[in-house]
């Protein structure tokens, strides 16, 4: 049974608010299942949706990121029939949303119109691409056959690239931007200036236009990056999805490639960390300067873009600590050999579940901790399942094997929210997932598909979420869907 509680009509258009659920049952989860489709009715493949936790305060609903004990429920595709099926939605109130694209996927974005549940159907009531839509349900009530209507956001897509065609990727560009369209019998006009985003890892970039429906805009936009310019001029009609736009700006990349470690030689992986980088030009009085936030990569290198030659001072700062280099670019010349090493121990953060960072526990690293069933663990550094096995035969242990929930449990408690390689590994000759040490797997943890990943060398890890579910690591993956391991956890009795 769903409860809802009605607000004003908004631009003649009902909400479906949050309500108070008087009590729910700790354990209990409902299924949410039904139609995506778009405002003529057709079905609409590949969109995932997924229910946030949300909380009211003071009257209002308000998503919430901190309540652990409040788990996301699972994700799900829609089919080509534009079917899905949400599992393990808590009661109570939540906020259906439609997952952004990821980096390397499909641009095209999507935004929720309505969702009807026979015989009324609901709409929200601010753009659906920033609240969602709230809604609140009963416990075990499971909801079946109800439609989720959903309309393509106005978007258009730039690649940004150097005059030879080489592209700028992962990196923070400016850009202004004009646009006309019709609003009744008036013309208005709009304008951003130097307005950030970020080039993804083939140079591209999205921006997404939230104007009023207008059946057709005039827009020039103009990409900036350290002095240089690329102009392009188009027309956008509401909903349409821009593909085509090529920025080229007039000038030849000079990259940099750095690799961030801490003075025991640990890399600095997937974080945020200040660069700052000043150029004194042919007039020895004057310099150019350029700061900003980048992120390294899992090995933690990172890349950066300059356009002119000269002498640079490079500076990398990082949580209190920094490191310096200097050196001299010719016109063309690509340096990756600069090593930023931090005067510090390394502490690191991993990114759980959508939007919250959460501390690891730093000071566990390489300490042997007691556990209740008689086990002791310990977390090291490693690069791959292989090096942390033969850390684990070092120590006269075993890579972990997890035997029951408690378990499992214990050690999220204990060692936090990375990514660690666990015992799990697949066997060609029996077909079958077992642990390093030869203990049986009794229970699992697997994150959904994930168990039926495998090939000649299939290695598992216990991911970052607050679940700690598990994954798997395909030999010659490069990419994967989480977080590349950087840590094992081993066991010995």
């Amino acid at each position: 049974m769903i409860r809802a509680q009605f607000m004003p009509r908004l631009a003649c258009l009902a909400a479906l608010f949050l309500l108070t659920v008087s009590s729910l049952a700790e354990e209990a989860t409902y299924t949410f299942s039904g139609r995506i489709v778009d405002v003529k009715g057709h079905p609409v493949t590949g969109l995932t949706l997924i229910t946030r936790p949300t909380k009211l305060v003071n009257g209002h609903a308000i998503t919430t990121m901190d309540d652990v004990t409040i788990p996301f429920s699972d994700f799900d595709k829609s089919d080509e029939a534009g079917n899905f099926t949400i599992a393990n939605v808590q009661p109570g109130p939540v906020q259906l949303e439609i997952l952004p694209p990821m980096p390397g996927q499909s641009q095209q974005s999507y935004e929720i119109v309505s969702l009807k549940i026979d015989p009324t159907t609901f709409y929200p009531t601010v753009p659906a691409h920033m609240k969602g839509l709230k809604f609140a349900i009963e416990p075990d009530a499971n909801l079946e056959d109800v439609v989720v209507t959903v309309r393509p956001r106005t978007q258009y897509r730039g690649k940004v690239v150097f005059k030879d065609g080489a592209p700028l990727p992962n990196t923070t560009i400016k850009f202004d931007e004009k646009s006309e369209y019709k609003q009744g019998k008036h013309t208005v006009g709009k304008g951003l200036v130097d307005y950030p985003t970020q080039t993804d890892a083939n140079g591209y970039f999205v921006r997404y236009v939230d104007e009023p429906d207008f059946e057709i805009a005039s827009y020039t936009v103009s990409v900036k990056f350290q002095g240089l310019t690329a102009t392009a001029e188009f027309h956008l009609k509401s909903g349409e999805q821009r593909e085509n736009l090529v920025f080229a700006l007039e000038g030849a990349p000079m990259p940099i490639r750095g690799q961030i470690v801490f003075d025991d030689g640990t890399p600095l992986p997937e974080a945020w960390f200040t660069l700052d980088v000043q150029a004194i030009g042919p007039d020895e009085g004057h310099r150019s300067h350029l700061s900003g936030q980048r992120e390294t990569d899992n090995a933690g290198f990172f890349v950066e873009y300059l356009n002119q030659p000269g002498f640079y001072t490079v500076v990398v700062e990082y949580q209190g600590l920094s490191a310096t280099s200097e050196l001299t670019l010719k016109v063309g010349e690509q340096r990756d050999d600069l090593v930023f090493t931090l005067d510090g121990a390394p502490v690191f953060f991993d990114i759980v579940g959508l939007e919250m960072m959460a501390p690891t526990v730093p000071n566990m690293i390489g300490v042997w901790i007691g556990a209740p069933n008689g086990s002791q663990y310990k977390s090291v550094r490693c690069s791959s399942w292989k090096d942390a096995q033969t850390k684990a035969h070092t120590e006269g242990a075993k890579l972990v094997s997890i035997n029951n929930k408690a378990e499992q449990e214990w050690i999220i408690e204990h060692f936090g929210f990375l990514s660690y390689w666990i015992g799990l590994n697949y066997s060609v000759e029996t077909g079958e997932w077992g642990w390093s040490s030869g203990d049986p797997v009794t229970y699992t943890n697997w994150a959904k598909g994930q168990a039926e990943r495998m090939d000649a060398e299939s290695y598992g890890f216990m991911d970052g979420g607050f679940h700690g579910e598990w994954r798997v690591v395909l030999h010659g993956d490069e990419i994967l869907e989480w977080r590349t391991p950087i840590a094992a956890i081993l066991q010995k009795k």
